[in-house]
């Protein structure tokens, strides 16, 4: 079973470390599907802007450099080639953007939990309470980095259940130091911190998040309709009064 220490607004360590939720931070890791997901995510991140000119692209004259034989060197056509200085580039980078990749919700969710799971197992995830109570200074920030982390300067990732503006404005001046929803993370962000320090009130939103299935609502909606055509039937055959 995980646990993670915890710690208020002003870096005190509470007594008992809490449990995380075995669904989130205990599950079976997949290395495979994290290495997937990082794919998908930076392949979409990609602009693809580069693009080169091909010999049929150049400005150059296409007549022939000299004649083919007599010269003793090396036959060529145009100046345009790519042995040529000037010439076009030979099987080089396109402006054309490839199909946006896709990674279903399942799969993303389960390669966050992966990720999740591997930073639990590296004690390497922190809880924080009272987060709304932190001054906007950066000492203080400083400060409770320093009684969390072993080095301040280590990259860190908090996640919070809501927008905190004195926390926000506090760690404009640290670096290697990153702050955003739980529910706007991503797989890369996950996998390329150090330490995650999570809001204590986004821990059970973030297990919902990644845990909560939508098979329900469809289940509930067909019982409602179900019902609605029991209603209908029954007052199709109850006797009309005069």
């Amino acid at each position: 079973m995980s646990s993670a220490n915890l710690y208020n607004h002003t870096g005190k360590k509470a007594a008992k470390p809490i449990t995380l939720p075995k669904a989130v931070f205990a599950a079976k890791i997949n290395h495979q599907l994290i290495a997937q997901a990082v794919h998908v995510f930076r392949s979409n991140q990609s602009q693809h802007n580069s693009v080169v000119q091909t010999r049929g692209d150049v400005s150059l004259t296409t007549a022939k450099v000299y004649r083919q034989k007599g010269t003793g060197n090396a036959r060529h056509g145009a100046k345009s080639a790519p042995i040529f200085v000037g010439g076009g580039v030979a099987h080089g980078p396109k402006s054309a953007k490839p199909a946006r990749k896709k990674l279903n919700t399942k799969m993303r969710r389960q390669s966050l939990i992966s990720a999740l799971t591997h930073l639990a197992q590296n004690q390497a995830v922190s809880l924080v309470a009272d987060l709304e109570k932190l001054s906007p200074k950066t000492k203080d920030l400083h400060s409770l980095l320093s009684q969390i982390l072993p080095d301040p300067t280590t990259k860190t990732l908090i996640l919070i259940n809501k927008p905190y503006p004195n926390l926000l404005q506090a760690a404009n001046n640290i670096n290697n130091l990153h702050i955003t929803r739980f529910n706007h993370t991503n797989i890369h962000q996950i996998t390329s911190t150090h330490h995650l320090i999570l809001d204590q009130e986004a821990l059970d939103p973030l297990t919902l998040w990644l845990t909560h299935d939508k098979k329900p609502l469809a289940t509930s909606a067909s019982s409602n309709i179900s019902s609605a055509k029991n209603k209908s039937s029954k007052t199709s055959k109850s006797p009309s009064t005069k």
